[in-house]
């Protein structure tokens, strides 16, 4: 977290995640007005950190980034972020085809787990 990019991105009316890891981190951020922060690297804790940080702070909206992919992210949704950042483990899954078909999935697997 950055106090001095989250005062150049509200002045220039510019949305900003910072990247918080601690609950002092995140209230910070949210006492700053953002109301999403990203959880980087998300696979240092897992998802259970999630529900941790979300006991004391539930209206924090949460996004990890890093370490999550097809075989986690429902375990992600279920413990209670609002969206998930995917990288590698999207774009390294081979040929254009293969990268769409497994954004399917991902897709998939968060519409289900959000209709539950």
């Amino acid at each position: 977290y950055s106090e001095e990019v989250n005062d150049v991105c509200k002045e220039l009316n510019t949305l900003y995640l910072p990247g918080c890891m601690t609950v002092s981190e995140i209230m910070n951020a949210q006492d700053k007005g953002n109301k999403m922060v990203k959880l980087f690297p998300g696979d240092v804790f897992g998802p259970k950190y999630v529900k941790a940080i979300k006991a004391p702070i539930p209206n924090v909206e949460i996004m990890p980034t890093g370490g999550v992919d097809i075989n986690n992210v429902e375990k992600w949704f279920e413990m209670g972020v609002s969206c998930v950042g995917v990288g590698s483990s999207l774009f390294n899954a081979g040929s254009l085809e293969d990268i769409e078909n497994l954004a399917k999935e991902f897709v998939e697997k968060i519409q289900n787990v959000r209709s539950k």
